[in-house]
């Protein structure tokens, strides 16, 4: 009985064999134990111990990896079982122990794979130039998560706002692609969709538009086409031949598709006809 100890790890096993020994012994060797009450309490502590491992083991076994509040409950029941001491601890099974510790392992696991994203996220910044491709990496990572890791990523609308970012940068490059090459039919309206949208990029934005090169050649054609138009345009009845040759020149200058963007070609070709009548007279 001397040796009894609530918290020490065999006293799971003494008190039933200190019983053991004394159910053994005679009426008259019982009546010489002076410290049977000490035994009597260790085991109403025994059936305690029992209780709170019954109760623990069936939280254990209860852990669900899918469930989406299992991160939470394993902290939980591993607190608890922590809080225990060493001879509550051995009473709950080795088998229940090792599924302890095997649904600890899982969230910690849990914990690190979505800190990896967590981490990634963080480092996403529109001012990178790998910003597009992480983008889409991070999603892939993401998705390769466990429904729990998933719950696990805190800053998840950060992806999701770079996600838009990047969304918006696409569809300018659509809208660039969607511009004709080869053909006037279309090619102011698609510039100005593609300009439109361009603008309202960003700086840093715009510098992930990896076709902008496009851009920059549809804007001097159509530019160049304008320039013409308004050369036309200022032609008056005063205008002297110099002047309006100069505006052929700069017409005949123009690529066919350039030429087709020139709205004014009859105001230029009246031009030359009043200067030849002036000639012939």
């Amino acid at each position: 009985l001397d040796l009894l100890n609530d918290t020490a790890v065999n006293f799971k096993d003494i008190v039933p064999t200190i019983r053991a020994g004394y159910n053994a012994l005679t009426p008259n060797q019982k009546t010489l134990v002076s410290k049977l009450a000490s035994l009597e309490g260790a085991e109403v502590k025994y059936q305690e111990y029992e209780t709170t491992a019954s109760q623990l083991t069936t939280d254990i076994e209860a852990l669900n990896s899918a469930s989406p509040t299992f991160q939470q409950d394993v902290q939980t029941v591993n607190g608890k079982y922590n809080a225990l001491n060493l001879a509550q601890q051995s009473f709950i099974s080795d088998v229940t122990k090792a599924k302890l510790n095997e649904m600890v392992a899982l969230s910690i696991t849990n914990a690190n794979s979505a800190d990896a994203v967590i981490a990634q996220i963080q480092a996403l910044a529109v001012t990178n130039d790998s910003f597009m491709t992480d983008v889409r990496a991070i999603r892939v990572a993401y998705t390769a998560l466990t429904p729990n890791q998933q719950g696990l990523v805190t800053n998840l609308a950060s992806l999701v706002s770079a996600e838009a970012i990047a969304t918006k940068i696409t569809d300018v490059m659509d809208k660039i692609v969607a511009i004709p090459e080869a053909t006037a039919v279309g090619l102011v309206d698609t510039f100005n969709s593609a300009k439109t949208a361009y603008n309202a990029l960003s700086p840093d934005e715009q510098k992930h538009v990896t076709n902008s090169e496009k851009f920059e050649s549809a804007n001097t054609l159509i530019t160049a086409a304008n320039t013409v138009t308004a050369t036309i345009a200022s032609l008056t009845e005063d205008s002297s031949i110099t002047e309006i040759e100069a505006a052929r020149a700069a017409y005949e200058a123009l690529s066919a598709v350039q030429k087709s963007l020139v709205t004014n070609l009859t105001a230029l070709q009246n031009a030359e006809a009043r200067v030849k009548n002036e000639v012939d007279q």
